[in-house]
């Protein structure tokens, strides 16, 4: 049975267009990947090389469609090449590249323009791609990358394979059978074209698996930077469970502040270990975390296993693991700082030698006001050298804030308003601030010796602010979606409240499911679920807009509340996210990609509401009538 050439021409660009489908699609999850977009432009190549071979039949473009035929698909190689180099952080050598390409034109050019030879451009073209072939698996042979061994090892069988092949081709046609016509179905030129669409899905195949293998070292990386930053903290930091205190995790900062051994920790809870020297003050704190959500800057007592008693300052967060409340704090110890403090107060001529030795920042300061009494400045009178250590600035005594850094005033008024406070009443205060003209942050605590002048003892603690950013930033956010988390959703859903009843602006509250995920599951894997579960909220976020907040609730359910919206126009958006889905593919692998149906619950906010809990029940109440009416329905509660 012969093979029509011209058919397995179309069917080789059809794969092709499908490769560059799914790889767009992994292109659209992971962005952040160099190369990505050169694996697309070699497909697309390919595609559009195989377009043109048919059009050798029409005699007046004959010879620029056979030029571009050979050209593209050379190409294609090309792009295949350098983007899996920059895939694996290398550098392609672009000398050679433009070498080759300019030799295989000029040749490929000669022996179809001066002397019209169709073996001879077979012989260049097989050639040529054999030899980017077998470039390209002795580079990415020479440079495994540990990380992606085996796929990488699969991509380079793949081009070695389809390299012999070429080469088999090349001596075949020189020596067995010459090419007389492009479209005569030869042995040799059906499994040419044949193994351009086995090895292109294979290609495409390995490509995402080199994709997602990073992506998966990436997650594993990210988790272990979270562990690192958490053990690593010179604080002390503490997980434990919500209701009972239990202690889950705690790093070598606690275990240096307390005395205490890890094996001594884990498993225990917080109070049988007796640290809070009142446990009053724990269960205020837990209050204020009860009520917050977090709690910052709360001073206690606590007591060492020795029996030592130590000052620290906490700021502690609730988070969710494995779906149960916890607490996260650190804890840094402020002993040193209170007892200099406390002697500082207490006497005033032996605080020098003290000072002098401490290692918080110290200044002495004397404010400066107008003839009307407004502060305008404060000046220097003694700092120590903690103080130059922790700010870079030097000769700073007997000068002005305002020379010693212009516009710190304009730059920072409330910490400047703060010193005025105490240097008139008379009554410390502590706070945390962010000294934009040093790019700092400071925990200060201010007293006033006497009227019209303050002390500042401050230390730098910007590499602790750092860690609490990352400890809140990954307690709010999903981790498989990368959106808010149930917790931090519905905190946002709260505010979004309180303005309502503040100021009247309305908005719309939408709950979604995926119809049918279990059986998505069950069909494709766990892992194709997560990759719908990515794409969906893709697809979700490119139909909101930036104001619009977008939750996960739990497992395949999630919530979009709407600012500012009428239901109606709420309804309208629903909708628009339903034709989306209904109309967009997602490709699971090389052969099987699915669509997504959703259904829906709206409900609008009214002045009854006094907490989000009824929203959630109207619009939960709306969206199981949908599911219970046949799903991929909206319905909008009464």
């Amino acid at each position: 049975m012969e093979i029509d050439i011209r058919t397995l021409s179309l069917v080789n660009s059809i794969a092709a267009v499908i490769q560059v489908i799914a790889l767009t699609l992994q292109y659209i999850l992971v962005k952040t990947y160099r190369g990505i977009g050169w694996w697309l432009i070699g497909f697309l190549m390919f595609a559009l090389g195989f377009l043109f071979a048919p059009l050798r039949d029409i005699s007046q473009i004959s010879q620029i469609s056979i030029f571009f035929h050979n050209l593209t698909l050379i190409l294609g190689i090309v792009f295949l090449y350098i983007g899996l180099l920059r895939f694996l952080n290398l550098k392609e050598n672009k000398k050679i590249i433009i070498f080759i390409l300019v030799s295989y034109i000029f040749l490929f050019t000669f022996f179809l323009n001066i002397q019209d030879d169709i073996t001879a451009r077979t012989v260049i073209f097989s050639s040529f791609s054999a030899l980017l072939m077998f470039s390209i698996s002795f580079r990415l042979l020479k440079n495994l990358d540990k990380s992606l061994k085996t796929s990488q090892l699969f991509v380079v069988t793949i081009f070695f394979m389809q390299g012999c092949f070429l080469l088999f081709r090349t001596f075949a046609v020189i020596t067995i059978s010459p090419v007389s016509d492009f479209f005569t179905p030869t042995l040799t030129q059906s499994l040419t074209f044949l193994s351009y669409i086995i090895i292109g899905n294979l290609f495409t195949f390995g490509f995402i698996i080199m994709v997602n293998q990073r992506l998966n070292i990436d997650m594993k990386e990210a988790k272990e930077h979270f562990e690192l930053i958490f053990n690593t903290s010179p604080d002390a930091a503490i997980i434990t469970r919500l209701d009972n205190g239990e202690i889950v995790s705690v790093n070598d900062g606690f275990t240096n502040l307390t005395g205490f051994n890890h094996k001594e920790t884990l498993g225990k809870s917080i109070l049988e270990l007796n640290i809070w020297k009142n446990p009053a003050d724990r269960q205020k704190l837990i209050d204020d975390i009860l009520k917050n959500g977090f709690c910052d800057n709360f001073e206690s007592e606590f007591l060492k296993k020795d029996g030592t008693q130590i000052f620290g300052i906490i700021s502690a967060k609730t988070i969710n693991l494995h779906g149960i409340p916890h607490i996260i704090s650190v804890t840094r110890d402020i002993t040193i700082r209170r007892k200099v403090l406390e002697a500082l107060k207490l006497s005033e001529e032996r605080y020098h030698s003290l000072f002098e030795n401490m290692i918080d920042g110290y200044a002495y300061c004397e404010m400066v006001y107008t003839e009307q009494n407004q502060p305008v400045d404060f000046i220097y009178l003694e700092v120590n050298k903690s103080f130059e250590r922790l700010t870079g600035l030097e000769n700073v005594v007997g000068k002005p804030v305002s020379e010693v850094i212009p516009g710190a005033r304009e730059m920072n008024p409330e910490l400047f308003e703060a010193y005025n406070r105490v240097a008139l009443s008379g009554k410390s205060e502590s706070f945390e601030i962010f000294f934009k003209p040093l790019n700092i942050w400071f925990d200060i605590s201010v007293f006033s010796p006497s009227i019209g002048f303050f002390v500042a003892v401050f230390e730098n603690i910007t590499d602790r602010k750092k860690v609490e950013e990352e400890l809140q930033h990954l307690a709010s956010i999903d981790g498989l979606t990368g959106i808010y988390n149930r917790r931090f959703f519905i905190e946002a859903c709260e505010n979004e409240l309180t303005r309502f009843h503040r100021y009247g602006k309305t908005f719309t509250f939408l709950m979604m499911d995926i119809d049918n995920f279990k059986s998505i599951n069950d069909q494709y894997g766990h892992l194709s679920g997560d990759q719908v579960l990515q794409s969906f909220v893709k697809t979700i976020e490119n139909e909101i807009r930036n104001v619009d907040s977008l939750g996960r609730m739990g497992g395949e359910e999630f919530g979009i509340l709407l600012i500012e919206t009428p239901v109606k126009e709420g309804l309208k958006t629903a909708k628009r996210i339903q034709n989306t889905l209904q109309n967009k593919k997602i490709q699971l692998n090389s052969d099987q990609s699915i669509t997504t149906k959703v259904s829906m619950g709206l409900t609008e906010v009214n002045s009854e509401d006094t907490n989000f809990d009824s929203i959630i029940s109207r619009a939960d109440r709306a969206l199981y009538k949908a599911k219970n009416l046949g799903k991929n329905r909206i319905e909008v509660s009464e």
